[in-house]
């Protein structure tokens, strides 16, 4: 009798291990940035060091890049496709970037700024 309650019990930890959604994965904060002769859209986003972030990249007009050297992000942003870059800064600081494809008249004045902030601590 012993044996067949195990087995049960056994049987349905399995079918319920089965049955529950595995623990959801920590989302990834997500950042659009459009990319318009001549300028980015936001043209500075704000992000915490240490914590990843994804940049979904689009350029609305004719090819783009988008550079921020000091965070180790170079993307080609071609006209009509969507790029994604994902970053995970580790320091803290105001990060320039540009536009690194030469895309008219303007190209040099297509500026990009992270913010990188240390994370809030809770209160103690």
């Amino acid at each position: 009798m012993i044996a067949i309650r195990k087995t049960i019990f056994t049987i349905f930890l399995g079918i319920l291990a089965i049955a529950l959604p595995a623990p959801a994965a920590e989302s990834v904060r997500t950042i659009t940035v459009h990319a318009k002769r001549y300028k980015f859209l936001p043209a500075e986003i704000t992000v915490s060091r240490g914590e990843p972030v994804r940049l979904i990249l689009i350029s609305d007009d004719v090819d783009h890049g988008l550079a921020v050297r000091d965070l180790g992000i170079r993307a080609d942003m071609p006209t009509g496709k969507r790029v994604e870059v994902t970053v995970t800064p580790d320091q803290a600081g105001d990060f320039k970037g540009t536009c690194s494809r030469f895309c008219g008249a303007g190209h040099g004045s297509m500026k990009f700024v992270v913010h990188v902030v240390d994370k809030a601590q809770p209160p103690g």
